[in-house]
């Protein structure tokens, strides 16, 4: 059986291109479950920490974007189009 090719894609986020690359869906849903609070609320700032680490070449963190929070969200935001989430 042949190994499957990570999905990936071309964005401009801010001033950089990167990659976005899709870590597959076991790795998603776990790292959704992993996210969330005794309470089962997703704790934002750790799922889009996540999200930035792991699906974005190279890998950019939330301090990158400095008081850009529109650009945090824009970039989650095609991160999770991307991922089909």
């Amino acid at each position: 059986m042949s190994e499957k090719k990570p999905e990936i894609k071309s964005v401009q986020i801010g001033d950089a291109k990167h990659a976005l690359v899709h870590p597959g869906v076991r790795w998603y849903l776990q790292t959704r479950d992993r996210c969330k609070n005794g309470s089962g609320v997703l704790q934002e700032e750790k799922y889009m920490s996540a999200l930035l680490a792991n699906c974005l070449a190279p890998a950019v963190q939330i301090d990158d974007f400095g008081e850009d929070i529109s650009g945090v969200f824009d970039a989650v935001q095609q991160i999770e189009t991307f991922l089909g989430a």
